[in-house]
């Protein structure tokens, strides 16, 4: 899909071509890829002819699959933080246990 000519790729998007200044020409190619699918899926379920509406529908399409991966993130950062401090309490209780302290 692009054609990569000094730091430049080329990209085709819901039948519009746009030059996309970067370092990674696949990392944009995959990113237009992605949008340009969801534009096509929406324009095929959305009786509308305008761009930019198909656009605006794929942008919050996306920004919802984003968010929703953002908070399934949050929780399992949450819970390693949750299961780390368990572990730490288990190791120093068997710290302890293995090392009892000298009678005074």
């Amino acid at each position: 899909m692009g054609i990569e000519s000094g730091g430049v790729t080329r990209v085709k998007i819901f039948n519009q071509t746009y030059d996309i200044r970067a370092d990674d020409s696949d990392y944009v190619e995959r990113l237009a890829g992605l949008v340009d699918e969801r534009m096509l899926e929406i324009s095929k379920l959305t009786p509308t002819v305008d761009s930019l509406k198909v656009a605006i529908l794929a942008a919050l399409n996306i920004a919802d699959e984003l968010l929703a991966v953002q908070e399934k993130l949050g929780r399992l950062e949450t819970g390693i933080d949750e299961q780390n401090a368990r572990l730490a309490s288990c190791i120093e209780n068997l710290a302890e246990a293995s090392h009892p302290e000298a009678p005074e």
